[in-house]
């Protein structure tokens, strides 16, 4: 029957490989970011040995 098809919803993107490495990355750099320099103290104190280690983050 024809009308089966109708409640059948598809939604696709289709995205070049520059458009998709450029989403990662912004992904990556935003979770990075968000992990060494959150004002949450818990977050900070858990990754504050990692942050040190990098080297190039002042931390206090």
């Amino acid at each position: 029957m024809e009308d089966e098809n109708v409640y059948k919803s598809r939604f696709e993107i289709n995205l070049g490989l520059p458009t998709q490495l450029a989403l990662i990355l912004a992904l990556v750099g935003a979770v990075l970011w968000l992990v060494f320099f959150t004002p949450i103290p818990a977050t900070h104190d858990y990754f504050h040995a990692a942050r040190h280690s990098i080297g190039i983050l002042a931390c206090h």
